[in-house]
């Protein structure tokens, strides 16, 4: 797996322009899936590109 794409959850927030909990809230229905390396949680940006989840 590579790891250079995944970032945590409040970085993929930031550079949505997004809330951390608005990012938990895709992440309930599965809009996104995170990748789980122990207990981190991070998601994938070649997936889920952050511009795809920016507020309009």
């Amino acid at each position: 797996m590579n790891t250079d794409n995944l970032i945590s959850l409040s970085e993929f927030a930031e550079l949505a322009g997004l809330q951390p909990y608005e990012v938990t809230r895709l992440i309930t229905p599965q809009e996104i899936i995170p990748v789980k390396i122990g207990k981190h949680k991070l998601i994938d940006i070649s997936k889920y590109p952050p511009k795809k989840f920016k507020k309009k």
